[in-house]
């Protein structure tokens, strides 16, 4: 039996087929093989290339010792070599009838390399100890209540199942956020600098839609991320692409939904060209005209107010109405309309002031 573990032979491939709930599920299969899933232990994490987001996991697995057989003590196989958590690991030269657990590390690193071959601890490239960022075990009724150790099944495939939640170990964790791929979005479009060009970018902004908080970063830049946002909510996002001035040459909308101390990538519609449309002001009021005198000659009726200009996108204002003249008197002039904002509609001219008696009728407003 002993010999026959310490030939463990270490399998990180893709299986395919399906799998039903329980604690040692078979797949057909002519090697005997157990192997952990993780989807049976992520969770809620998505394993992507993120800041923060699991990438690799080891899995160390444990012969466990056989009830009533003194000579069968625990024997734990040489550990996995770190694995995309996109795929199953199996371990081969197991015993069938044996019962097994797993310890599982995962790190939010692809870089990371065994001390040696079969070691459960990591190396950096730079040749540094790395921690696990998670933990947990799989088939341990001390970790996940109700689990037992897996059973080993000649010729079939085995998954330990379940497993603990997993245990968050790291001293640092990214805050939560929405981060979005320059690199994908600027495509063929040139970054200031590097040819004469009226529509090359200087830099990008990304703003939360309704909220004063943004990010930037300079042309050339991979990704931009808006950080501490609020975790499990769908976010939506406005990228600008600015020019040397800082005048908007291109923008787009994006979303995405946050989770508790993870960058995740956020989905944005392709740029276009221009800034994204404001809403006008609404257009002042004109004052009103003066009222003319009464009895004898008049003096002229009072002029009326001029319409407010509008704002951007409003409407322009009213011009008052000419005055009315007294008797012999003549009637005021109309206002002059208002003038209109960018992208909004002229104000409407004044009226004529009307005539007193043999008095003569004041001349229609002027548009705006």
């Amino acid at each position: 039996m002993r010999t026959t573990s310490i030939a463990a032979l270490l399998l990180a491939v893709p299986l395919t087929g399906c799998f039903d709930s329980g604690n040692a599920v078979a797949v057909t299969s002519s090697p005997t093989l157990v192997g952990v899933d993780p989807a049976d232990f992520l969770g809620t994490l998505p394993c992507i290339d993120a800041p923060g987001a699991p990438r690799r996991y080891v899995v160390t697995l444990t012969a466990e010792a056989v009830p009533g057989e003194d000579a069968s003590a625990p024997f734990t196989h040489p550990s996995s070599p770190p694995s995309d958590c996109n795929h199953q690991v199996t371990f081969g030269y197991v015993t069938p009838g044996r019962r097994y657990t797993a310890q599982v590390d995962v790190y939010d690193s692809a870089d990371v390399t065994p001390l040696a071959s079969g070691s459960p601890v990591m190396l950096s490239s730079r040749g540094q100890p790395v921690s696990p960022s998670w933990s947990t075990r799989c088939g341990d009724p001390q970790v996940a209540p109700g689990a037992r150790p897996a059973i080993s099944v000649g010729s079939r495939t085995v998954f330990v199942q379940p497993c603990g939640p997993l245990i968050d170990q790291r001293t640092e964790t990214p805050p939560t956020g929405l981060q979005v791929s320059l690199e994908a979005l600027q495509g063929g479009l040139v970054c200031a600098g590097e040819v004469p060009d009226e529509a090359a970018i200087a830099r990008f902004r990304l703003s939360l839609t309704g909220d004063s908080r943004a990010a930037e970063a300079t042309c050339g830049a991979r990704t931009l991320a808006l950080t501490e946002l609020s975790p499990g909510v769908r976010h939506e996002l406005t990228l600008h692409a600015l020019g040397p001035e800082g005048d908007v040459r291109y923008h787009t909308e994006c979303s995405g939904v946050t989770a508790d101390k993870l960058i995740l990538p956020a989905s944005c519609a392709p740029l276009t060209a221009g800034g994204a449309g404001g809403t006008g002001g609404t257009g002042g009021t004109s004052g009103a005209a003066g009222a003319g005198g009464t009895g004898g000659t008049s003096g002229a009726a009072g002029a009326a107010g001029t319409g407010g200009t509008a704002g951007v996108g409003g409407t322009g204002g009213t011009a008052g109405a000419g005055g009315v003249a007294g008797t012999g008197g003549a009637a005021g002039a109309g206002g002059v309309g208002g003038a209109a904002g960018t992208g909004g509609a002229a104000g409407s001219a004044g009226a004529g002031g009307a005539s007193g008696t043999g008095g003569t009728a004041g001349a229609g407003g002027t548009a705006g």
